[in-house]
């Protein structure tokens, strides 16, 4: 996604460059701070290790087979 969005950039000066990767960290940074919090509510304080590791198997996964694909 970040490809597709920020070839709007292309050419202009430096601050739209930094007012986007602001914009994209700031809520990429709530996707990862929300990330335990929901898998506790989901599976429970007990299981939330066993949740997080699952969790990441499959964001693995879908890194290595998607990324090739795009």
């Amino acid at each position: 996604m970040n490809i597709e969005c920020s070839h709007v950039l292309c050419g202009s000066s430096v601050l739209p460059h930094i007012g986007y990767a602001s914009t994209f960290g700031f809520f990429s940074g709530g996707y990862v701070a929300l990330t335990a919090i929901v898998l506790v509510d989901l599976v429970g304080i007990n299981k939330l290790s066993d949740a997080f590791g699952v969790l990441l198997l499959f964001v693995g996964i879908a890194t290595a087979v998607g990324t090739p694909i795009v």
